[in-house]
């Protein structure tokens, strides 16, 4: 069954959204926001119903129809780039990140790694994880410039600090 919500900006302005599926999630809400009204370079949506900021696997008409979108700047877009160690093993030489949120390290070795965001600014917490099956963790934070990461891998207890690089 498909129904409509609408969606608020602080500006004031409003967009309706048209065929939302009782299993849509906020993800989904949020990629049909972007084709109606797409968000500046850079930057992406978050949305709220009421005082509460919703987690992007939480499905929409389990929650309301009236949202308020706010945007926010694109952690993964921030970090997209190339970066070198600075302490730590090897792993993360040649450390390159897309702007899809994949990457390659380990001087092209690994070339399967995707980056998702745990927390965005101004706490910044990243998880950098290969996409094969037992693959480690490695928990970084990204300082306030978004120019400087310090991590760590749970599993092997390695840790490392890299920058940016110009």
């Amino acid at each position: 069954m498909e129904s409509s919500v609408k969606v608020a900006f602080l500006s004031g302005d409003e967009v309706t959204l048209e065929k939302i599926l009782s299993t849509d999630t906020v993800f989904e809400l949020c990629q049909k926001l972007q084709q109606e009204k797409p968000s500046p370079d850079g930057t992406v949506y978050s949305i709220m119903h009421e005082v509460d900021v919703l987690k992007y696997d939480d499905v929409v008409r389990s929650i309301g129809n009236n949202f308020m979108a706010v945007v926010k700047p694109d952690l993964i877009k921030t970090v997209a780039g190339k970066w070198r160690k600075v302490s730590g093993d090897n792993y993360f030489i040649g450390l390159e990140i897309a702007a899809d949120g994949t990457y390659k390290c380990n001087s092209g070795r690994v070339t399967d790694g995707i980056v998702r965001v745990f927390q965005d600014p101004p706490e910044g917490k990243l998880n950098f994880r290969r996409d094969v099956p037992d693959a480690n963790d490695h928990n970084f934070d990204l300082d306030e410039t978004g120019r400087r990461m310090t991590g760590h891998c749970p599993q092997s207890g390695c840790r490392w600090v890299l920058e940016k690089e110009d």
